[in-house]
């Protein structure tokens, strides 16, 4: 590119890099024409293989394959037989492609399905292994020089080689066979050749027609610089004149050569005027120096204030970007996701670190409806115009129809999450909705633990389907077992095969029902999946009913039932599902049951259940009096009375044997005293006109949720005036209390303690405590005793306790089942403080559901009837006393640590529940207490809006103030007439 001379030619150069441009622009794209038909072909290829070993795999498997091809089994097929061999030839069609060429071949213009081609080329490579055999293989991978099957010794042609494989599965999903199928690789390696070729004479040709066009080209661009050199010339040479009055002047120019001699042209005019222009620029410089002086002072200035601005600009900085990390670490500690979907659909930068472990990936930038479709293009779809309806909506009210419809859970990598919308609003931008805040919570575990709770209350129920009905539950075990060992392995017979297969169908129907009805979940899916299969067997061609005899014999049923009965052992013992009608269930493992029950299941479940589990420990009332008809009779021979009869009326219904025991026992008193007081001696009676010998009765009813007893005798009565005069000489009421008394009044005296009318012990009475025993363990079961006494007809006993039906549990009716817990709390505390502690007299409910603490509070949590939560919460100086009376070896004027208050009050609350529980009417006894939680704090408060809250606090605030607070779930009780005038006047 440099002429004789040496200096370089603007002309060859400018051809030259347009030549060497154009070739290496023709070679760079036919190479990447080439690699990447290339790369293009290899997935081409491999769909192509895929879509014919499905094609045969499809007729492989097909239910119309053995009939056609006159096999009963897809296993027998061969090559030796006719199906085979016309098998054998529509898989080498299926090897082939077959075409004709218009302007060679003669054809019809239209393609005629089933006439063959002219012209036929081998594209697929066939295997077909069926039955651990080498079934079929196409020609090329036959010949030995190929090698191994669908292994290539050739680089270019391995590259090719990618077979796909597609097992061969019968209906039951038993895999007896695979087809290994690719593109033949000579001929995807022949197409790649002949393309290469075609692109290679196509650069060829490109390029020799460039360099012929770039000639003329640059022949023209060249000449204006050539006539431009010659101005310049011109001008350098002094031939000014010319140039001034008419300017450079350049023929067929460019438009950056006309720029060149325009500027030319201006400084050539300007030359003459620069000399005067220079001067009055100099002057005009001097004004602008002094000019510059004055606006120098302002600038330092202005950099002054710019130098505040930027200071107070900068920590501004600082607290945005402090700001920005806060919210960054909470975002990215709060262990949920959160990002923002804009009307875009896409997800906005910002979103916390939390999404990128949710979702496996960045989500920022990505479609979200794509991101939670997991793949399903027509929900996508569905999510991308219901998110554009969303955003398109101008009325808030429409937008709510919308969200709901929005997914709430996903599946993502072996997790649950959650999802949460909240609407992105901003009213000073005139947008009602600028875009949408999604949180993504992890629910894994808690979907886990609901699904365990699930089984575990699944297993409970049937555990007490199965104890309650063990009759039931007995025969229809017998039942079972003897369905399988008689009938499922019975032979059949040729005439009555189908009718007894379809009797086997209808009792596994049955037994299933039979066994969800003890809700025996695993026995009923192997039931459910025996009946299925049986359906099919009895519906599939060619199988005989001994065949599916065969098949049914091969079950091991009896087994079926083994995993729920091992769950049911496992807590009641080996018996259960044994041949007995009588089921003996040990007294601790009921109770087992019960408590499982009061943990797992919601208040309404567990009274709905407990009634069937308490029945197993409930005995006839009439069973715990059964020994005092003997005793009684044993009673007034030994003290020469005579008794006709002891009479007991009703109590055929079912009790708790533990819980009336100690009751029971305590009626002895009665007896011994009707017999020392009231039955009179033979004689005696006979003298006012009785019967000489006496009667004694007891009649035992239950009505309404009360248990009522009533001792009676005929005998002389309760002597008023003797009880009076004891009373008075024993110091129990005075002289003039005694003379007021009515005689019900004074009768009531016999239950005092150490009242007794007999001046000297005797081995029946005379102590005074009898009676008064008797009352105390009424008055444990929550009841009250009576007496009616007539002088010289007789003494009656009247006992009633609240008792419920055993065939229900009602809820409670709060605030009356609290109202021992005051009476405990008195107790208690009184005791504790050393002086008389009372609480106002009754709860009163919370009218805005507000839990108010004071300074140190214990929370205490029951579950079993109801859902609760007790609380006593007292101030510091009720929790100092109550440290101080419980802790030992605290020094005088030592003060407690916060935590000695907190383990105080702790204990407080454990005692006050705990020995009130007993006393809560009939729930007591179905109540669990759970760990006590301690709370410190200054006057705090907590809402609770799903629940009521009752509050009782002592009534002196002169002494240490202590409060309890009962929370309960509204769904787990009965409101009160009162409770519900209450709620009604707070609207």
């Amino acid at each position: 590119m440099t002429k004789a001379d040496g200096r370089r030619s603007l002309r060859r150069l400018v051809r030259n890099v347009l030549n060497k441009s154009t070739l290496f622009t023709v070679l760079i794209f036919g190479s990447m024409v080439i690699a990447l038909f290339s790369f293009a072909l290899r997935p081409l290829a491999q769909l192509g293989a895929q879509m014919v070993a499905h094609s045969v795999m499809r007729e492989m498997t097909s239910a119309s394959f053995p009939a056609e091809h006159g096999i009963e089994r897809l296993v027998d097929l061969t090559l030796e037989t006719t199906g085979g061999q016309v098998w054998e030839k529509a898989m080498k069609r299926q090897e082939e492609i077959a075409f004709y060429i218009p302007l060679i071949d003669e054809k019809p213009g239209e393609y005629n399905e089933g006439k063959e081609m002219p012209r036929h080329i081998h594209a697929v490579d066939l295997m077909v292994e069926l039955d651990g055999r080498d079934l079929y293989r196409s020609d090329y991978l036959r010949n030995p020089a190929v090698g191994p099957p669908m292994q290539e010794s050739s680089w270019i042609l391995a590259y090719f080689s990618r077979p796909y494989e597609a097992p061969v599965k019968l209906a039951d999903g038993t895999q007896v066979g695979l087809i290994t199928a690719r593109m033949y690789p000579p001929l995807l390696a022949s197409i790649v050749g002949i393309i290469s070729g075609l692109v290679l004479l196509l650069a060829i040709f490109a390029f020799l027609f460039n360099r012929f066009l770039i000639r003329g080209v640059t022949a023209t661009m060249i000449r204006p610089l050539l006539q431009l050199r010659e101005r310049f010339g011109e001008l350098a040479n002094g031939q000014t004149s010319d140039l001034v009055a008419n300017g450079m002047r350049i023929d067929r120019s460019y438009r950056e050569i006309d720029d060149i001699t325009l500027e030319a042209n201006r400084i050539v005019g300007n030359i003459s005027n620069y000399a005067e222009k220079l001067q009055q620029q100099n002057e005009e410089l001097e004004a602008q120096n002094e000019e510059l002086e004055a606006q120098r002072d302002e600038l330092e200035a202005l950099n002054a204030e710019l130098t505040e601005s930027r200071a107070v600009i900068e920590a501004s900085r600082q607290e945005l970007m402090e700001s920005a990390f806060a919210m960054r670490l909470l975002l990215d500690n709060a262990g949920q996701g959160f990002f923002a979907v804009m009307p875009d659909l896409c997800v906005q930068p910002g979103s916390s670190r939390e999404c990128r472990v949710l979702f496996g990936e960045d989500v920022e930038g990505k479609s979200f409806p794509e991101l939670i479709s997991l793949g399903s293009e027509e929900q996508q779809r569905f999510l991308e115009s219901l998110l554009t309806n969303i955003f398109e909506e101008p009325k808030a009210s429409r937008r709510h129809v919308y969200m709901p419809l929005l997914t709430q859970e996903l599946q993502l990598l072996q997790r649950t999450v959650k999802l949460e919308y909240r609407q992105i609003t901003h009213e000073d931008r005139g947008v009602d909705l600028l875009g949408l805040l999604v949180i993504a919570t992890d629910i894994t575990e808690h979907r886990k633990l609901e699904r365990q709770m699930e089984a575990e209350r699944q297993q409970l129920e049937m555990i007490v389907r199965i104890v309650s009905h063990h009759q039931d539950f007995s025969e229809c075990m017998t039942e079972y077992r003897a369905f399988c060992r008689d009938s499922l392995g019975s032979a059949l017979q040729a005439d009555t095969a189908m009718s007894a297969l379809a009797e086997w169908y209808r009792e596994l129907h049955t037994f299933k029902g039979n066994f969800a009805i003890f809700r025996m979940q695993c026995t009923v899916d192997h039931l459910h999946r025996a009946e299925a299969q049986l359906s099919e067997w009895m519906k599939t061609p060619g199988l005989s009913p001994e065949q599916i005899a065969e098949r049914v014999r091969s079950w091991d049923a009896e087994s079926w039932v083994e995993e729920d009965l091992a769950t049911v052992r496992g807590l009641l013992g080996s018996e259960v599902g044994q041949d007995r009608s009588i089921l003996l269930v040990e007294k601790e493992h009921l109770l087992a049951i019960e408590d499982k029950m009061a943990s797992l299941l919601s208040p309404v479940e567990y009274r709905l259940l407990l009634p069937e589990v308490r029945k197993l420990r409930l005995v006839p009332f009439t069973q715990l009096l059964e020994s005092y008809p003997g005793y009684v009779a044993q009673l007034a021979e030994q003290n020469d009375k005579k008794l006709r009869r002891f009479e007991i009326t009703g109590g055929d219904f079912y009790v708790e044997h533990e819980m009336f025991h100690a009751f029971t026992r305590a009626l002895t008193h009665v007896f011994r005293n009707m017999i020392d007081h009231g039955i009179e001696m033979p004689d005696t009676r006979l003298a006012i006109g009785k019967p000489a010998d006496g009667a004694i009765s007891v009649r035992i009813t239950r009505e309404q949720g009360l248990l009522m007893i009533v001792l009676e005798d005929d005998g002389a009565g309760i002597d008023s005036e003797a009880v009076s005069r004891k009373a008075v000489a024993q110091g129990i009421v005075t002289e003039a209390e005694a003379f007021i008394l009515s005689v019900d009044e004074i009768a009531e005296l016999v239950f005092h303690p150490e009242l007794s009318t007999r001046d000297a012990v005797t081995e029946l009475s005379g102590r005074g405590v009898g009676l008064s025993a008797l009352k105390a363990e009424v008055e444990k079961l929550g009841g009250t005793i009576t007496v009616r006494s007539e002088r010289g007809r007789g003494t009656a006993f009247d006992i009633r306790f609240p008792y419920p039906e055993t065939d229900s549990l009602e809820a409670p009716s709060f605030p009356d089942t609290l109202q021992p817990m005051i009476d405990r709390a008195e107790a208690y505390l009184s005791d504790v403080f050393g002086e008389t502690i009372t609480f106002e007299g009754s709860f009163r409910q919370v009218p805005n559901r507000k839990l108010e603490l004071q300074q140190v509070s214990v929370f205490i949590g029951l579950k079993g009837a109801f859902e609760s939560l007790f609380v006593l919460t007292a101030d510091e100086e009720a929790a100092k006393r109550l440290f101080r009376a419980i802790a030992l070896g605290l020094a005088p004027g030592e003060e407690p640590e916060p935590s000695d208050l907190e383990d105080a009050v702790a204990e407080a609350g454990n005692v006050i529940l705990g020995n009130t529980l007993d006393r809560i009417s009939v729930y007591g006894r179905h109540l669990i207490m759970e760990q006590p939680v301690t709370v410190r704090t200054e006057k705090a408060s907590f809402t609770y809006l799903e629940s009521d809250i009752w509050t009782c606090s002592t009534n002196d605030e002169r002494k240490p103030r202590v409060s309890i607070r009962f929370v309960a779930k509204s769904s787990s009780y009965t409101p009160s007439n009162e409770e519900n005038e209450e709620d009604s006047s707070y609207g």
